[in-house]
C-alpha cells in the first residue's frame, strides 16, 4: 500500500474566490493506493489502484492512522 497526502493553503484559495474569510486555514487530501510492482520479466506492468480518498479540515500534521480489529 501507498499513502499520499497533501495540504492546500486555503488562504491562497480564498484570495481567488468569494468564500468567507473565516473558513479553515488548511484542507488536506489523503489517498490510499494498492501498489502492484509488476514482475522482472515485464509480463505485468506496475500499477496503482485507488483504495480510498478523504478530505480533512486542517493540516496533515495532525493525521494519524488507526487499524481496527476485524469484526466477525
Amino acid at each position: 500500500m501507498l499513502l499520499a497526502c497533501a495540504t492546500t493553503d486555503m488562504v491562497l484559495t480564498l484570495a481567488l474566490s468569494d468564500v468567507e474569510e473565516n473558513a479553515m486555514q488548511y484542507r488536506s487530501r489523503v489517498v490510499i493506493f494498492d501498489l502492484f510492482p509488476g514482475d522482472v520479466q515485464g509480463s505485468y506492468e506496475s500499477k496503482l489502484d485507488v483504495l480510498g480518498q478523504w478530505y480533512v479540515d486542517g493540516s496533515i500534521e495532525g493525521l494519524g492512522l488507526h487499524r481496527e480489529a476485524d469484526s466477525e
